[in-house]
């Protein structure tokens, strides 16, 4: 879900970047897991990568 297979930059300083926000996007997603990982082990399917981010996102929204 990264797509980093593909660099489709221009320039080195653009190659840079694009790898440092997929490192940093790794490690967010490598903590998210890891904080849900029981939850994840009695139900997969209802935590997705996917899931979790909109479940985030209303968090969010419901803060404001």
């Amino acid at each position: 879900g990264i797509d980093f297979n593909k660099a489709r930059v221009h320039t080195t300083e653009s190659l840079k970047s694009k790898a440092f926000v997929t490192f940093i996007a790794m490690i967010v997603r490598n903590e998210l897991f890891q904080k849900v990982e029981e939850l994840r082990k009695k139900n997969r399917k209802a935590y997705t990568v996917q899931k979790m981010i909109s479940e985030l996102e209303n968090i969010k929204e419901n803060m404001h």
